[in-house]
């Protein structure tokens, strides 16, 4: 059975980056870590709105998350968690299988991401469903983005349904992304569903690695505490 994703998304708060940047270390990862929830990945978006930071972990049932979450330790830390970033949120995703192959190995490594999600219009669940499947797939896969996870939203707010692409840089997404069939076929999907949301993450470590080419010797005098609270810190 394929594995479920709790999902959590927030921002830092702005004065408190050194306090957020030790608790994420010593007491939030550990604490998802005890309780079964550890966090599998971690990632920041480039585009698509906030909250900016995003960290993931797989179950293997909601049970699993109910669980984790109900622990008074978990409850304990989440609590404070709460004090130190804003615009926390939480979801839980199921595999969809909308023609796509749900793992977390191999292109789901890459260090760039796009989320893509949709809701159906009222009555209009099989529409979107065949046009994904028969149209938006097969270009997706033509322009060198063939999704490789696609989800339902069971628990949480946002649109239900979740088209996810992973590939081993983001330049590949900001190439593919211009070519004209592809944007009819973004236009064509506001015909068949709502609040369509287009999402570009990329890893915390290539995060990291392109703010140094940016700025250099400016980024490598700033602290690792400092540095890590930009993106989350969470080791792979």
């Amino acid at each position: 059975m394929a594995p479920m994703k709790f999902v959590q998304t927030w921002d830092t708060v702005p004065g408190r980056k050194q306090e957020y940047a030790a608790f994420i270390a010593a007491e939030f990862l550990p604490a998802m870590k005890a309780a079964g929830v550890a966090v599998q990945s971690g990632w920041y978006t480039l585009f698509g709105g906030s909250p900016h930071i995003w960290v993931e972990s797989l179950v293997q049932s909601l049970s699993e998350i109910d669980q984790a979450l109900s622990q008074e330790r978990t409850k304990e830390v989440l609590n404070r968690f709460l004090s130190l970033v804003s615009s926390y949120s939480s979801c839980v995703l199921e595999p969809l299988g909308w023609g796509t192959e749900a793992k977390e190995k191999g292109e789901s490594r890459g260090d760039a991401r796009i989320v893509q999600a949709w809701d159906e219009l009222p009555g209009g669940r099989e529409t979107l469903e065949a046009f994904v499947i028969q149209e938006y797939l097969p270009e997706m896969e033509r322009i060198g983005l063939k999704p490789i996870n696609s989800w339902r939203v069971l628990l949480g707010a946002g649109p239900r349904w979740i088209l996810e692409t992973t590939v081993s840089d983001v330049s590949i997404i900001l190439n593919a992304l211009g070519d004209k069939g592809y944007l009819r076929s973004m236009v064509k999907a506001e015909e068949v569903a709502l609040r369509q949301q287009n999402r570009l993450l990329i890893r915390h470590r290539r995060f990291m690695k392109l703010l140094d080419d940016i700025y250099g010797r400016a980024m490598r005098s700033v602290s690792p505490d400092a540095f890590h609270s930009m993106v989350g810190p969470v080791e792979e």
